[in-house]
């Protein structure tokens, strides 16, 4: 996002001047954007389990933008990273390098299309098992060490504002007002208080009708575990986290969480989805080395260079795998590996 001429202190008393209001996340994106010097930002809400949300986005095209959300979230380091620490953190995506195949292809298959050169992030959490992640992108240059000590020592502030923010949205709403906490509410979320009522329903949870599914039984066990999750009934499944002692209507309650049963599915590395992938579509050694690389986006050429092969041995083996699998292109190639990963189809 392209940022109007303004001081570092004007866009920060502007991202406090937001809290409760719907471009809060665009404010403090924008204030980190000009105290990190990135040329754009995006804002993701990362859950423990399922898809990831986009807050604020005018960086992704929607092409990749689809291929995101329709299943290469499933290989975001930064939403791994969450998942695995669950706390405030700060990381430059170059250097996630515990599982170098899965940000490598990460890397490749996003940022090469969406004119990325480098990403740092704040992940700030929210009074849930949710991140919001504050993503600051250059389309040139890389982030420093320096840059990300700077970011560490904001991450404290952008976490607090999260808090402040969502706290008074849900402190000015009641159980019948729908402002968005987090982005376009696509999620059904409610906040149940110590004696079961609910005080807070956004637009999704109210349009599902959530509440009228919920058992009493389902309620107490809210009220009895300060975290936990639930199947609903064959379509929804609920999870739970337990709110602080000072949260504003319900003091000790519960942040409630539905989404559907077949988003909730456990997800899996590109290691093993392509391991998969291979052995179902009976690729051999050779087509396995070329398809690899060219998920990752490479050129026949660069294959060839990779692999000491000819180029014209690589368009033959690329010919032969998309013959396989009946795709005509590198789009159609990706959307079949992506179609693998989510329908998790075993071989």
């Amino acid at each position: 996002m392209t940022l109007p001429p303004a001081t570092e202190e004007a866009l920060l008393a502007k991202a406090v001047a937001a809290i409760g209001q719907p471009n809060f996340y665009e404010a403090v994106g924008q204030w980190l954007a000009q105290r990190i010097k990135s040329q754009q930002f995006i804002v993701v809400r990362y859950p423990l389990q399922g898809a990831p949300e986009m807050i604020v986005n005018s960086v992704l095209p929607k092409d990749v933008l689809d291929l995101y959300l329709g299943g290469a979230y499933r290989f975001d380091p930064l939403m791994r990273l969450w998942r695995e620490r669950q706390a405030p953190c700060c990381a430059i995506v170059k250097e996630l390098s515990t599982d170098p195949e899965t940000v490598e292809y990460y890397l490749e298959a996003i940022f090469r299309r969406a004119i990325i050169r480098d990403e740092l992030a704040l992940l700030a959490p929210a009074p849930a098992p949710v991140c919001v992640a504050f993503c600051l992108e250059r389309r040139s240059g890389e982030y420093t060490k320096d840059d990300l000590a700077a970011a560490e020592k904001l991450l404290p502030v952008v976490s607090e504002l999260v808090r402040q923010h969502i706290e008074f949205c849900i402190l000015r709403s009641g159980p019948s007002a729908v402002p968005s906490i987090f982005g376009d509410c696509r999620m059904p979320l409610a906040v149940i208080d110590r004696t079961g009522r609910t005080v807070h329903a956004n637009e999704a949870w109210l349009g599902q009708d959530i509440s009228r599914l919920m058992p009493d039984t389902f309620v107490a066990d809210i009220l009895g575990m300060s975290e936990g999750q639930r199947m609903l009934d064959r379509d929804w499944r609920l999870d739970w986290h337990g709110l602080a002692d000072d949260f504003p209507l319900a003091p000790r309650g519960s942040l409630v969480m539905a989404q559907k049963a077949s988003t909730a599915e456990t997800d899996e590395g590109y290691a093993a989805a392509f391991d998969r992938f291979s052995k179902r579509h009976a690729l051999t050694r050779r087509e396995i080395d070329v398809a690899r690389l060219a998920l990752l986006g490479l050129s026949s050429e660069q294959i060839a260079r990779r692999l000491d092969l000819t180029p014209g041995s690589v368009r033959n083996h690329r010919s032969n795998v998309y013959s396989k699998l009946d795709v005509t292109s590198e789009r159609e190639f990706f959307r079949a590996f992506l179609a693998e990963v989510m329908t998790r189809t075993s071989a």
